[in-house]
């Protein structure tokens, strides 16, 4: 169904439209025939693919992920024929042959609800994820055994994914089963008291492994959302590493020294934080904020 689900678009049910965004998973005939279908029946629209990782082949290992990169490079080489613009976080100007707008990931603020602090004796980080390797997580788990002695911090780990099983071992050989805490899949109202017990949100912390030079992780937009100030180590297409609500770390291999994460915590105002990040949430990350801003910019290049 992923590969052919453009086909179930009928292309009598269209209708006329100034502009249509399509999210890029990878080139297949069923996209490929769908954007084809769509400029015949809407000759002057907009069509504007939204990327949201590139480069991207790294993401697409073994021997699936090798078939599904050849059918891609066959295919994306159609798109230009139909495609006005990709948006694009990175500073590529042009991608298949397409010029870029530049444009990051947008959230739902609405949907997502403000962290209510609850103080503890212990700091707490809080990551969430689909656990890859790219993310990193890693570095801030063996940080957290190297300083062992010289902090006290805790983690949360919310998710799955492949890499998880990796996590959970790595842990255990560092012995850190008091510290860092694999809560699996979590929704609604566990999920929402894991955040209430956090101080700061574990952001991407190795996108350098798979090639990402700008950051536009959705984790790193929801932590602002909920008032949580956020570790980085990529610079984020909208999230500066100057701000207040900014915790850096280097972006390399080297372990997260978590004696930094612990003092930045300690130097925070926790509610006047949760304001400040959810303000700028709001006025920037949105897909309210998003949209406007990409509307202006195909008025521009009317």
């Amino acid at each position: 169904f992923k590969w052919n689900h453009f086909n179930y678009i009928n292309s009598s049910t269209l209708g006329r439209y100034d502009i249509c965004l399509v999210r890029y998973g990878l080139a297949t005939l069923s996209l490929t025939n769908f954007l084809k279908n769509f400029r015949e029946s809407n000759q002057n629209a907009k069509i504007l693919l939204d990327m949201p990782t590139y480069p991207y082949r790294q993401e697409h290992g073994g021997l699936s992920g090798k078939i599904k990169m050849l059918i891609d490079g066959l295919l994306s080489n159609r798109l230009k024929s139909n495609v006005n613009y990709v948006l694009h976080s990175g500073f590529e100007k042009n991608i298949f042959d397409i010029p870029t707008i530049r444009m990051s990931n947008g959230i739902s603020c609405d949907t997502i609800k403000l962290k209510k602090y609850k103080g503890h004796l212990n700091y707490k980080m809080i990551a969430v994820g689909k656990w890859r390797k790219w993310h990193g997580l890693d570095r801030l788990i063996a940080g957290m055994s190297t300083y062992r002695e010289e902090s006290k911090l805790k983690l949360d780990v919310v998710g799955d994914g492949p890499e998880l099983a990796n996590l959970k071992k790595l842990a255990k050989e560092k012995r850190l089963e008091d510290r860092v805490f694999f809560h699996g899949a979590c929704v609604g109202e566990k999920l929402d008291n894991l955040f209430n017990e956090s101080d700061i949100g574990v952001g991407t912390l190795g996108l350098f492994r798979k090639g990402v030079v700008v950051d536009s992780s959705l984790k790193n937009r929801d932590y602002l959302a909920r008032g949580l100030p956020v570790i980085l180590s990529s610079e984020d297409a909208d999230i500066k590493s100057d701000f207040d609500f900014v915790c850096k770390v280097p972006e390399d291999e080297s372990d997260i020294d978590v004696r930094l994460v612990e003092r930045y915590i300690e130097g925070l105002n926790i509610s006047d934080t949760i304001n400040e990040t959810r303000s700028f949430a709001e006025n920037h990350l949105s897909w309210q904020s998003k949209i406007k801003t990409l509307l202006t910019e195909l008025e521009r290049l009317k």
